[in-house]
């Protein structure tokens, strides 16, 4: 009898925690909201700085979080090592190693920056979260392309553009002075590629959507620093790539209150073969170390 009343109270606690709604300060409906913490309390993006702010993301002692609303703007550099397979028509190349197989000679690395990132555009309101970004790439002969172990002369140009909406579905505020806070954001959206190459001098081109599904996480560190990681994977929609997959790591320092630096490491791949009157495939991978700023508004 015991164990089954037990039983019974827990399943009434779990079944109430469940249909609890959490808000974006993470309390219940009728709770206690306790007060502000002080700014020097706070981890999010307005922590630890030197003048008043409104907490973001929690507080390090009370769990507390105002709702977010936030524009950002961030600009990149990306310096990719490429892998992979191009072909157009009867022209086919291929190229082997990452970035750091040519970090040591100088000369073909500098070659490589040609990759050049346009920009990423955030806003945050509440628990949404939205993202666009594009970026271009020129990838020219500096790279060693070879067909059946001899040279190929190869030109490609690309433009990758990325819109995405997700919600934050947890939180986990940090307690504790110094504590750290997680965040995990589901996403879905686009991705758009348009390519242009050319192989000797066979030429060909194509553009085609992809939707994807994807992960944001983030861990607050201290009130200056976090760490970010996004992962998205996606097929084409109609005549869209096999598969396509994206992922990046990112450690992020707030300057000021308007102003972050980041650094990290990205990789995107895809899978994109079609063979109806002009054979065009890009079964390529990009890798490499990316650097850039962020400005809040």
């Amino acid at each position: 009898m015991l164990r089954s009343a037990t039983s019974a109270v827990l399943a009434g606690i779990l079944v109430a925690l469940l249909a609890t709604p959490a808000f974006a300060d993470g309390s219940a409906p009728g709770a206690y909201a306790p007060p502000p913490p002080a700014a020097s309390d706070v981890v999010g993006d307005d922590a630890g700085l030197s003048f008043e702010l409104a907490p973001v993301y929690g507080s390090a002692s009370g769990g507390w979080a105002a709702p977010r609303s936030r524009f950002e703007l961030s600009m990149p550099v990306w310096v990719p090592g490429v892998t992979g397979t191009l072909a157009t028509g009867t022209q086919e190349a291929s190229t082997d190693g990452s970035f750091f197989d040519r970090f040591i000679r100088a000369k073909e690395t500098i070659s490589e920056l040609q990759f050049a990132f346009v920009g990423r555009i955030e806003g945050t309101w509440k628990r949404w979260w939205g993202l666009v970004d594009a970026y271009a790439a020129r990838i020219g002969t500096g790279i060693d392309w070879t067909n059946l172990g001899a040279n190929t002369s190869v030109e490609l140009e690309a433009f990758i553009g990325r819109a995405v909406v997700g919600y934050e579905a947890w939180r986990v505020p940090a307690y504790g002075q110094g504590g750290a806070c997680f965040t995990f954001t589901p996403y879905l959206g686009v991705r758009y590629v348009d390519i242009d190459l050319q192989i000797n001098a066979a030429a060909g081109s194509h553009d085609w959507v992809d939707g994807i599904v994807g992960l944001e996480m983030r861990w607050w560190l201290a009130p200056r620093w976090n760490l970010r990681v996004l992962a998205d994977i996606g097929t084409g929609l109609g005549d869209g790539s096999d598969l396509c997959w994206t992922a990046a790591a990112e450690v992020h320092f707030r300057v000021a209150r308007w102003f972050s630096l980041f650094v990290g490491y990205s990789v995107l791949s895809l899978d994109y073969d079609r063979d109806e009157g002009n054979r065009f495939v890009v079964d390529v991978t990009l890798a490499g170390p990316q650097l850039g700023f962020t400005i809040h508004f």
